[in-house]
């Protein structure tokens, strides 16, 4: 079966306000496409700060945060105007979450955390799918129960699934708690082409996967990029669209830099490299399953403009030059490469220019160390990446928003600099 997957982040979902974008989104897609949803913005972190609270085992807390996401997410679905049904269900549906949520907040099981933080993820699926859902007959006799008879805790009678329901794998480290990966996408599509065939458009919580022995497990923090992925590997996808706030990963962060320049196309590798690297574009993750699977990644935005696609790695021939730089975060003393590079209680910062081939090719590095030394910044260390693809260098930490600027300028000729 020919269908697309299509991920929808928290900055593109934000409640109501934004129905009627992602249902303009919704409608610009005529082949079977699977629709993979964030957590509406801010709801993660409202669960994280509960978790944390001293009140993350208060019944009553637990309650009142239920309740406030359930009506949050029954607003949000509103908006899409949905047959009176097609609502009712869903609500039911969301009452059902927000006792799960009760639950899983008093649990003492070992993934309680993570099953906890999935819950926004869950709500905005369940919200989603009025977007998608047909007129419905007035006869909803089998909500409840699915087609192969199990129940789908008031789903069933949706265009919603969760991982649980597909089978989407997660697979931990060992000592890890977060950031699983999903080895075998494969397994899900048997019941993903079935919830295709049956819907046409599907809505499926991201984030999250299932454990061996069932419980829940984190594919980490932006992990809905990492779901849309997997999704997409199970059946063969076309592709894979990511919305974004923004709609290309630019040269630099706009944060920081003016004057940034989009990137039209990305390898698999450059793309890999930047989000390691501090990029926060991708989850740092999703290029590598990309690549593994052959799925063709596209950024795109709100308003429907394609900004960046990461696809197969470009040919050699290809003159090698810098796509982008990131700033990572802070690094410890420890960081340091030698002995003699500077104060020993210093904290340093690394600099990554990005692009097929560049470390290769010596200019680029006598350049940034030019562009450095022209701001009187020292470079505590300079690393080769065996890729060819990185050069990136240890600049103080203080010092380091100057060094993106001035690397930026003299390599895209735009950037603030002072």
């Amino acid at each position: 079966m020919a269908y697309i997957v299509v991920k929808l982040g928290g900055s593109v979902c934000e409640g109501p306000s934004s129905a009627p974008a992602l249902a303009r989104i919704v409608s610009s897609y005529r082949e079977p496409a699977v629709f993979v949803l964030s957590a509406l913005k801010g709801v993660t972190d409202r669960i994280l700060a509960f978790s944390s609270s001293d009140s993350g085992k208060s019944a009553e807390a637990a309650r009142a945060l239920a309740q406030s996401l359930k009506l949050q997410y029954g607003a949000f679905a509103a908006a899409f105007s949905p047959e009176a049904a097609a609502l009712s269900s869903i609500e039911e549906g969301l009452a059902i979450l927000a006792d799960e949520f009760v639950a899983a907040a008093l649990s003492e099981k070992g993934d309680s955390f993570a099953r906890l933080a999935s819950y926004g993820e869950r709500f905005s699926a369940l919200a989603f799918s009025a977007a998608l859902v047909p007129a419905l007959a007035n006869d909803l006799s089998g909500h409840g129960v699915a087609d192969d008879g199990t129940s789908r805790g008031g789903r069933s009678g949706l265009p919603v699934a969760f991982p649980e329901d597909l089978g989407l794998g997660a697979q931990l480290k060992e000592g890890a708690h977060d950031d699983a990966s999903c080895e075998d996408p494969a397994a899900a599509w048997p019941a993903l082409e079935r919830e295709l065939a049956r819907w046409g458009r599907l809505a499926v919580p991201g984030f999250y996967g299932m454990l061996p022995d069932g419980g829940v497990a984190l594919y980490g923090r932006g992990g809905t990029d990492y779901s849309a992925v997997a999704l997409a590997a199970a059946g063969g996808a076309r592709s894979c669209d990511l919305y974004k706030d923004s709609a290309a990963l630019r040269s630099a962060d706009p944060a920081f830099v003016d004057g940034t320049r989009a990137v039209p196309r990305l390898s698999y590798g450059e793309a890999s490299d930047l989000s390691a690297s501090g990029a926060r574009v991708l989850h740092p993750r999703t290029a590598g399953l990309a690549e593994r699977h052959g799925i063709t990644l596209r950024i795109v935005s709100l308003a429907g403009e394609q900004g960046s696609v990461v696809c197969a790695n470009i040919s050699g021939k290809a003159r090698a030059r810098p796509k982008a730089i990131a700033l990572g975060h802070p690094y410890g003393e420890a960081a340091r490469t030698g002995p003699g590079q500077g104060p020993r209680d210093e904290e340093l910062r690394a600099l990554s220019i990005v692009g097929e081939g560049i470390a290769l090719a010596s200019i680029y590095a006598v350049q940034a160390m030019k562009a450095l030394e022209g701001q009187g910044i020292p470079a505590r260390s300079i690393h080769f990446d065996p890729s060819g693809r990185k050069l990136a260098f240890l600049v103080p930490e203080a010092q380091g928003v100057l060094a993106l600027r001035a690397l930026h300028a003299a390599f895209f000729g735009a950037g603030r600099v002072s």
